[in-house]
């Protein structure tokens, strides 16, 4: 098999994991791959690392550009590439020596837009790992995106991330799938609109990445959880009328928004400091147009509030 697969990496301030992340694309049984690495700017030591690297492998492609976000950096990493297949790994995480090759393999035999596996979420120090959920019933199943998204939330295996796929190229440029630029969570709002798009999709039971999850001060600062908070509404509000839209079974359709809603209820909840109760009232009145399976949760909430 002799498919090359192109690894975007967009970079920022990882000096501390950037080594551990090439180490572990190094270490693959595939070989056949080249690694799109794009440093966004970076004001440590990222840079000088990543070319260190590229000096030492020439499948390592680097790319230096002032900072525009992770999302603009996928965006042009996508463009770079021009493998047969894509991967986004976030450069401080790592993925398994099998990866890439038993992504590949399923991705290849069966003509899959999309090859997905699971993978672990794990304590910077290493000492906590939690697999993800495993959709196991869809195993040997190749569905289209909008019957996988289906069965995973129903089965509540769902995942927006990118770091556990392989996406045929070819499928992400013919239907210009770009990730939209300048938002915190780009991930859940593109991974749906993929999804919708594919045609054939299938689960691989590979616990393809090593997510490592990092808590800092930055996440906490008021002007950083408005940001987050205003993307989060943004995108929960573009996907009601994605939902509303497109050319679904009206059961998905009603999964898909019973899905955002319970989105949106946590939004509130998490971020409700930043609500007056008139602006929750107006937010439930919005929810409760979608919310029939969670309709005991949304009524719950509004008594949290006491906006009755």
């Amino acid at each position: 098999m002799d498919h090359l697969v192109s690894v975007i990496v967009p970079i920022y301030n990882v000096e501390r994991f950037l080594e551990r992340c090439f180490e572990s694309i190094m270490h693959q049984t595939y070989k056949n791959f080249e690694i799109i690495a794009i440093d966004d700017g970076s004001t440590d030591e990222s840079s000088a690392i990543l070319d260190q690297w590229a000096q030492k492998d020439q499948r390592i492609k680097a790319t230096h550009q002032n900072n525009i976000g992770v999302a603009a950096t996928r965006n042009v990493g996508l463009k770079l590439a021009t493998g047969e297949y894509v991967l986004f790994v976030d450069s401080d995480d790592t993925i398994s020596p099998t990866g890439i090759e038993r992504l590949l393999n399923k991705a290849v035999y069966n003509n899959l837009d999309i090859a997905y596996g699971a993978g672990y979420r794990i304590s910077i120090t290493g000492k906590v790992a939690v697999p993800t959920n495993k959709p196991d019933h869809l195993l040997d199943k190749v569905l289209t995106g909008p019957q996988y998204m289906e069965e995973a939330i129903r089965s509540k295996s769902y995942n927006n991330g990118v770091w556990n796929k392989l996406y045929k190229r070819t499928f992400l440029i013919e239907n210009e799938c770009w990730f939209k630029e300048g938002l915190v969570y780009e991930d859940i709002l593109w991974s749906p609109q993929v999804f919708l798009k594919a045609q054939r999709v299938q689960f691989v039971d590979v616990d393809f990445a090593n997510i490592f999850v990092r808590h800092g001060a930055i996440t906490q600062d008021p002007y950083n959880l408005a940001i987050r908070h205003h993307d989060s509404l943004y995108i929960f509000d573009t996907l009601t009328e994605i939902y509303l839209n497109a050319n679904i079974t009206d059961d998905q359709r009603m999964v898909f928004l019973d899905y955002v809603t319970n989105r949106r209820v946590n939004l509130l909840k998490n971020y409700r400091a930043f609500y007056s109760k008139e602006q929750i009232r107006e937010n439930m009145a919005e929810i409760k147009k979608y919310a029939k399976l969670w309709s005991t949760r949304v009524n719950a909430f509004s008594l949290l509030f006491q906006t009755k």
